[in-house]
């Protein structure tokens, strides 16, 4: 059996680890990451997402919504848990 929370909290870890290493490596501001994410979610997936639910997925607090959240974890394949892109 899937345990979901532990799906959504790895995804969110991974997101932020991926945005941090942006920032350090490549001085990719936080708000470009996030819209640069969110334009990717919405050309490859065809999910309507915006560069503040982007932002939001790095709290714990925020509502991940499925549809959206399956998205964010299709990306996310593309990078391994360091925060590197993996190669295509």
């Amino acid at each position: 059996m899937q345990n979901y929370e532990k799906i959504i909290a790895d995804a969110r870890l991974k997101l932020c680890q991926i945005r941090d290493r942006a920032k350090l490596i490549d001085q990719v501001p936080n708000e470009e990451f996030y819209y640069a994410v969110s334009r990717s979610l919405r050309e490859e997936d065809g999910v309507r997402v915006s560069p503040a639910w982007v932002r939001g997925q790095c709290s714990s607090d925020t509502d991940p919504s499925f549809i959206r959240f399956g998205a964010l974890l299709n990306f996310l394949e593309g990078y391994d848990d360091d925060g590197v892109a993996r190669p295509v």
